[in-house]
């Protein structure tokens, strides 16, 4: 929760915290990349296993999906699984909650007033 406060409330202009900004949304997407890496290695050795290799002993391809299903190679943050799936979740949510901010007038955009702009020397 602190990185979304960091991210989103903070008005600090340093650029450390661009840098926070910028790559805060690139761990996340990693997270969800290894999650979804992890169930595909689970998947192609569980097919292994059942259509085989010629030339290999049933036991090493059993000993090879008793290793794959053992290794826990689950990316977690702040001790939540990131899945692919909470991910686009979260970003439709999001989206979601925007729209109706938006659309209510509780949230709203103002434009820079562009005499403002002229009159401190910026273009």
């Amino acid at each position: 929760m602190s990185g979304i406060s960091i991210l989103v409330l903070n008005k600090n202009q340093i650029t450390k915290v661009w840098v926070y900004r910028g790559l805060f949304p690139f761990v996340w997407l990693l997270a969800a990349r290894v999650n979804s890496l992890c169930n595909g290695m689970k998947k192609i050795a569980l097919e292994m296993r059942v259509f085989g290799y010629k030339g290999t002993s049933q036991l090493d391809l059993d000993s090879f999906l008793l290793f794959v299903d053992h290794a826990h190679l689950r990316a977690k943050l702040f001790h939540v699984p990131i899945l692919p799936a909470y991910l686009i979740a979260v970003i439709v949510l999001a989206s979601f909650i925007l729209l109706i901010l938006f659309q209510t007038s509780t949230l709203t955009i103002h434009p820079t007033n562009l005499n403002d702009l002229k009159k401190s020397g910026m273009n």
